[in-house]
């Protein structure tokens, strides 16, 4: 068995925390709203877990969430 990528699983959470919060604020269904910001919170909670993970690394997090970011033109 390998070991797990702390930053390869926080960066997946948290590119479908950017699309939750987009469908969050853009929808006018309320439904779709409600549900899409519960799986938003979701997703912060994992982000925090694999924040913790010992095989996290900070520096290379921060360039992908900058790749992200300008993925959805945020940066």
């Amino acid at each position: 068995m390998g070991t797990w990528d702390g930053t390869k699983h926080y960066l997946k959470h948290y590119a479908n925390s950017l699309y939750l919060a987009f469908i969050a604020k853009s929808t006018k269904d309320g439904a779709e709203r409600r549900q899409a910001e519960s799986e938003l919170a979701i997703a912060e909670r994992k982000m925090a877990y694999w924040r913790r993970h010992p095989n996290y690394v900070q520096a290379d997090a921060l360039k992908g969430i900058a790749d992200l970011k300008k993925q959805w033109n945020l940066a």
